[in-house]
């Protein structure tokens, strides 16, 4: 019954409908699994990601627009694991959005994406004005509260539930969440000025201030190391323990941001950015590019990026805690008039406390094929990464579509230096100073462990089906991955869209 009820919901909402004129625009579309899960034993065996949205544009040549968007899932309300704690309906975007006629001035209210040099690309919930006052300036001005996490804040219920053995009520202590649509005024405003100048010849000069709430201070994690005295025997006893170094717990930050593209001549263009956090005490994240012959045939470029503060959770290796990064590299692009592209690049990371992760990497593409490799070796571990795919079109209306990636990792993983009993208990007579201790204890060189190699391996096909001129498109297809955890996940994904232009107008129209 569950899985017939997701069938009926993708045939009755796999559409995709856009008008453009004076408009109504109505979309929807699907994202239909059916996996086999070898994590979580009491998760469903299928998922249906849904989108809904619709809007009106420009309603009666007015330059008045409404747009929104819906998104929901059955993923999140299983009720037995910890995916409880994701919201299951979210709204992503709901806002009014008016434009002058010159396009001079434009205003936006509601629910919206906001992205800046100061601010990154977030979600808010407030009113954005962007206004043109010359030709070769413009100034945005934004304010209002972040939108909360989807993710919900665990709070303890009492539940009454029959025991099956005695078929008798009893009460038990479960865990429940609660979701917020709108954000504490007092704990997550945020408020943005940025734009861009281009009265200097030959350049471009963007800038960015705003104000960042504590609570999205991003955070650090760690292991921390205690110790403490035996009350009985008097020696000395240390454990590792997981720490959260929260950021920003008490205050926000005010961020500064400037960036440039300069172009003096055809053959030679630079690129660059920088922003300065008071919460930092400095720069916190800088970029900049110098591009070599930037044309058709390609071009050669050097580049040199900082980062701090930040977590990726991305990264081949592991977690990494930017307290602060540096990268930089050298790449160079080359393109053909059949189409065909082929990049080399060559960068090197380091990190602050670390040491240095270096990387060569090899991509082509064509129209039809696609290819590549990654090798990485430094610091953190080995590693090789091998990907591949194609798109195969025929009969004008169906593409045989598939791609494959292959990634072994061998990974370094750094450790205090071996608990040695004898040197602490030395230590401690010979400084007396649990401090002291501690001080000498940190300079000892971390004990480097060779971990077990990790692979992960994906194998991804189907048939995509696209009528053009309707906009129609069914893309049916399976994937097969193995990883560190995943022993075995076989999905069937069957995605659905329909987009039909200029479907309605009624005049007017900008």
């Amino acid at each position: 019954m569950k899985k017939s009820i997701c069938v009926v919901a993708i045939l009755i909402s796999g559409f995709y409908l856009s008008a453009s004129g004076s408009l109504l625009t109505i979309h929807a579309g699907n994202d239909f699994y059916l996996s086999e899960d070898r994590i979580d034993t009491t998760n469903k065996d299928n998922d249906l990601f849904f989108d809904f949205g619709f809007g009106l544009d420009d309603i009666g040549g007015s330059g008045l627009s409404f747009h929104t968007d819906l998104k929901a899932s059955n993923a999140f309300i299983d009720g037995e694991t910890s995916a409880s704690a994701r919201r299951a309906i979210d709204i992503s975007t709901g806002y009014l959005d008016w434009r002058s006629g010159n396009r001079v001035f434009g205003a936006r209210f509601g629910r919206q994406l906001y992205s800046s040099l100061s601010f990154d690309s977030y979600d808010f919930d407030g009113l954005s004005i962007g206004i043109e006052p010359t030709k070769k300036s413009t100034i945005n001005l934004a304010a209002g509260l972040r939108v909360p996490s989807p993710w919900g804040t665990p709070y303890r219920k009492t539940v009454t539930a029959t025991d099956p053995v005695s078929l008798l009520p009893y009460v038990d202590t479960v865990t429940g969440y609660k979701h917020n649509l709108l954000s504490n005024p007092g704990k997550s405003m945020v408020a943005m000025l940025d734009g861009s100048l281009s009265m200097i010849p030959f350049s471009t000069l963007t800038y960015g201030l705003s104000l960042v709430p504590a609570p999205y201070m991003r955070s650090h994690y760690g292991l921390d190391t205690t110790f403490s005295r035996d009350i009985n025997t008097g020696s000395l006893v240390v454990d590792t323990v997981d720490r959260t170094y929260s950021e920003g717990d008490t205050k926000g930050d005010f961020r500064i941001a400037l960036g440039t593209d300069i172009a003096p001549v055809s053959f030679l263009r630079f690129t660059g950015s920088g922003r300065y956090s008071v919460y930092h005490k400095g720069l916190d994240r800088f970029d900049a590019r110098l591009r070599f012959l930037p044309g058709k045939v390609g071009d050669i470029s050097v580049y040199f990026l900082g980062d701090k503060g930040r977590i990726d959770s991305t990264n081949y290796f592991s977690l990494m805690c930017f307290k602060q990064l540096h990268e930089f590299g050298l790449t160079a692009n080359f393109f053909s008039e059949s189409g065909i592209a082929v990049q080399l690049d060559y960068h090197a990371t380091s990190f602050i406390d670390e040491g240095t992760d270096h990387f060569l990497s090899f991509d082509a593409s064509q129209r039809f094929l696609f290819g590549g490799a990654v090798l990485g070796l430094g610091y953190h571990g080995e590693s090789i990464r091998a990907y591949g795919g194609f798109s195969l079109p025929f009969l004008k209306v169906f593409s045989l579509e598939g791609n494959a990636e292959f990634y072994r990792v061998f990974p370094n993983v750094y450790r205090d230096a071996p608990f040695d009993p004898e040197l602490i208990n030395l230590l401690w007579e010979q400084l007396g100073s649990l401090e002291l201790v501690n001080a000498a204890l940190a300079t000892l060189p971390d004990e480097k462990i060779n971990a077990s190699p990790q692979n992960a391996v994906l194998f991804a096909g189907g048939l995509k089906i696209l009528f053009r001129r309707a906009g129609l498109k069914f893309y049916p297809r399976v994937e097969y991955v193995t990883n560190r955890y995943y022993t075995k996940d076989m999905r069937f994904r069957f995605t659905t869209d329909i987009l039909i232009r200029k479907y309605w107008s009624t005049g007017g129209g900008q």
